[in-house]
């Protein structure tokens, strides 16, 4: 670690220096670690936790990378269990993350499973002031605990409380179905808030309505599609709930896999009209110039009239702007041959393309929006996926 001493006080070199000093001998303890015999590896290596701080938090994870789960005991949980309670504000998310990953691999007896899912039960509510452990912490009790994790994070479920949000985001993903008798009285809840407050719904009425569509679809589809035809960000949220619902393809992944190497030539014309018009309002959204050419620079009318489709008029004016810049008949639609032209004269014309989306009027045109809204009402141009 290089330090710049002239901004650097006494105090602050010292510390830095101690760190580096401590997260040597830690990390020359784990050498004598590896020449173990396999059973005193994870007791020794949890011990070796109690010399980390926040500052060695990376030197932390790899001890946790390092422990294995099939030589773990019950009374080694409770150095974890003492280390999480004094130091969960830095090392909850990386002892979850890891102790989930373990569970995965079937790495975790029956007794150190179920005594995990305890140390981490008792941490949950002091996660909930930082979104990132609430939802690891969560993950890891779904993983530990699989129907008694959920009813565990349904019970802290709680819309004043500062961990709501996450716990609803860990819950969404959860293979098992969230009481549907809980989710409605928490969207009645949201609603009376909401109306007091002179607010429309928020992401997390749509996260709500995610886990009502997961055991009552024919009470959330309404609502979502209501969401849906707001002119905000919790009308894209719907749009990707109402995608699962349908088993529609999300337009920045499936329809390209259908396609062949640039995903247009396979694909139905609302299939092709959604991921064209998905794409511009990618690429404009970010005045990405250079990506637009080399990417669908010999699908640019196409890309035009998808655009005009979806009922962004002024976004296809955009494109007839860049269109008129083209060199006569256009781009090439063979991609190494695009390319070519790209890399030898390309440069002035991506200079100008990046100025006309610069100076573009987008008169409040959300082009990805209007690009899900039309898959959604014109769901049954769409190949279906497989249901989850």
């Amino acid at each position: 670690m290089e330090i710049d001493t002239l901004r650097c006080t006494p105090a602050m070199w010292l510390q830095v220096q101690l760190s580096i000093w401590r997260g040597e001998r830690v990390e020359a303890e784990m050498g004598k670690v590896e020449t173990l015999p396999v059973r005193e590896q994870a007791l020794r290596l949890l011990r070796l936790l109690e010399k980390c701080d926040r500052s060695l938090s990376d030197e932390a994870k790899n001890i946790l990378d390092q422990l294995d789960g099939r030589w773990l005991s019950v009374g080694d949980l409770v150095i974890l269990g003492k280390q999480l309670a004094e130091k969960g504000d830095w090392l909850a998310r990386l002892a979850a993350d890891r102790f989930a990953e373990m569970a995965e691999e079937g790495a975790l007896s029956e007794d150190v499973r179920a005594g995990a899912f305890k140390i981490f039960a008792n941490i949950l509510p002091s996660c909930f002031e930082r979104d990132g452990d609430t939802r690891a912490v969560g993950r890891a009790l779904l993983i530990l605990g699989g129907e008694q994790g959920q009813q565990l994070l349904e019970a802290q479920l709680d819309r004043r409380s500062p961990g709501f949000g996450a716990l609803l985001e860990v819950l969404e993903r959860s293979k098992h179905p969230t009481s549907p008798a809980l989710v409605e009285r928490l969207l009645r809840e949201d609603e009376e808030a909401r109306r007091g407050e002179g607010r429309t719904p928020s992401a997390r009425t749509v996260s709500l309505l995610a886990l009502l569509a997961k055991t009552r679809p024919e009470i959330a589809e309404p609502r979502l599609l209501a969401v849906l035809a707001l002119p905000d960000h919790p009308a894209t949220s719907a749009a990707e709930v109402l995608f699962d619902l349908y088993n529609l393809p999300h337009p920045r992944g499936s329809l390209m896999d259908w396609g062949d190497e640039n995903g247009l030539a396979s694909l139905s014309e609302d299939e092709a009209t959604t991921y064209l018009a998905d794409r511009f309002g990618y690429y404009a959204g970010h005045q990405l110039a250079h990506t637009l050419l080399e990417e669908m620079g010999g699908e640019l009318p196409r890309m035009r009239d998808a655009v005009r489709k979806v009922n962004a008029p002024v976004g296809a004016q955009l494109l007839d702007k860049i269109i008129a810049v083209l060199p006569a008949g256009g781009l090439p639609k063979d991609n190494q041959a695009r390319l070519k032209y790209l890399r030898n004269e390309g440069n002035e014309l991506e200079t100008t393309v990046f100025r006309l989306m610069d100076a573009h009027e987008y008169a409040g045109e959300d082009f990805v929006l209007l690009a899900w809204r039309y898959e959604v009402e014109n769901r049954n141009g769409f190949r279906k996926l497989p249901s989850k």
